[in-house]
């Protein structure tokens, strides 16, 4: 009996010892938070510049590998202008982004960043693109327009610097690269809506500010001077036209007015009145058409002298001289217009082209490139054609939309639309 207590004593006493040896538990690691973005879709693809990726850029904020709720996904890619930026900021859970790649060929780079629910950055990625030019003979919207470019007129220089003039905006665009990027110009006068613009022979700009009457600019826009000398209430002028050589006229409440030395000074004309078009022919006398009238003056737009009468009083929206010397004009009656054509200097007039019928009535901006004539005719779009006999209709269900359009010496195009993008044209 000794002998079984003592075992069973020593037994308590190596469990108690035992006990008394085991170290304590440590406390367990507290949980880091691990931010991360993981990119589902959209990375690494390949489109043409001014596109939007096929894909959807779609990501998700993580924490400690699982979703995380709350927060924001900030997209950030390049702008159109030097050191600008685009971001697009969205809620976490709804993080999906559509690329729309600029000018730049190559590689292009949109940053991604995760922001807390305190606005903290907990994580950044960078995706890429690759952006190729497009294929040739296409049409292709301008990389960076944001659709809301009502452009209503183009005016070039010489150099091939192009600007335009959106509606009822107190803004300009120009371009460098021959309309495929557009930036705004940064310096106007004041924050009037601008109604027009003309560039002239030497590489001058005119505006029409509304209130303020014209301004000229000798250096593409960086600076203006205001050309309203001898205009009686200027501030209410709403029409002007450049001729070349530094004649233009203009007109407002007061009456029309003429100007032989770019604006400096002005002089009060007899015309022109409505709507009008001039143009300088290469006999020296100044052609103007209103209402469906051509007159004539041998004096600088002193004198008009009747000419010839298309027989189409509405919409004479056009006035054009051709290489061969040739005139055409426009001209509408109810919801018929028509393209007519003269080879004797304005003396007798014959129709060439019958637009669809249309609401719009326009057959407008008509120009001469490689051997080709192009213009825009309400309900049909932009048409081309050699001789006046065959015509054909380019791109008819995009530039059926077009507002104003300007062939390019090499025979590119770019175009405003009535929907608000613009669009450029590939030979």
């Amino acid at each position: 009996m000794k002998f079984k207590a003592l075992c069973i004593s020593g037994w308590v006493c190596f469990l108690i010892l035992s006990g008394c040896s085991k170290k304590a538990e440590e406390p367990a690691e507290p949980e880091y938070e691990n931010y991360s973005i993981k990119i589902y879709k959209g990375n690494d693809q390949t489109d043409t510049i001014g596109h939007e990726l096929k894909d959807s850029i779609i990501v998700q904020g993580m924490l400690n590998g699982k979703p995380v709720t709350g927060g924001k996904i900030h997209f950030i890619t390049s702008g159109c202008d030097i050191n600008s930026v685009f971001e697009e900021i969205v809620f976490s859970g709804n993080n999906r982004f559509i690329w729309k790649l600029n000018a730049i060929v190559g590689e292009q780079k949109l940053k991604v960043i995760y922001t807390d629910k305190l606005g903290i950055p907990r994580d950044t990625v960078v995706l890429t693109a690759n952006a190729v030019m497009p294929d040739r003979k296409s049409w292709q919207p301008c990389p960076c327009d944001d659709g809301q470019n009502h452009v209503i007129a183009f005016a070039r220089f010489k150099s091939g610097k192009l600007f335009a003039l959106p509606a009822n905006s107190s803004s300009l665009l120009y371009s460098d690269n021959g309309g495929v990027q557009w930036h705004k110009m940064k310096s106007l006068p004041g924050n009037s809506i601008i109604r027009q613009i003309a560039a002239t022979d030497d590489d001058a700009l005119f505006i029409l500010v509304a209130g303020a009457g014209i301004f000229y600019s000798s250096n593409a826009g960086q600076s203006w001077e205001q050309r309203n000398n001898q205009i009686a209430n200027f501030n209410d002028l709403y029409d002007f036209r450049y001729v070349e050589g530094g004649r233009m006229y203009a007109r407002g409440s007061s009456g029309g007015y003429t100007s032989g030395n770019s604006g400096l000074s002005w002089k009060l004309i007899d015309k022109p009145w409505g709507e009008f078009h001039v143009i300088k022919h290469p006999n020296g006398n100044i052609l103007y058409l209103n209402d469906g009238i051509i007159r004539s003056s041998s004096d600088n737009g002193e004198t008009y002298q009747f000419l010839a009468s298309l027989g189409y009083q509405q919409n004479t929206n056009l006035l054009f001289l051709d290489k061969q010397n040739y005139l055409y004009a426009t001209g509408s009656i109810n919801y018929s217009t028509l393209l007519f054509r003269s080879k004797n200097l304005g003396t007798t007039w014959e129709p060439l082209y019958t637009a669809p019928q249309d609401p719009d009535r326009r057959i407008t901006d008509l120009s001469w490139v490689n051997g080709r004539y192009y213009f825009y005719a309400a309900g049909a779009g932009i048409m081309a054609t050699t001789d006046f006999l065959e015509y054909t209709s380019l791109a008819p269900d995009l530039t059926k939309n077009a507002r104003t359009f300007m062939t390019k010496s090499d025979g590119g195009m770019v175009m405003g639309t009535t929907i608000g993008s613009l669009y450029y044209y590939i030979p």
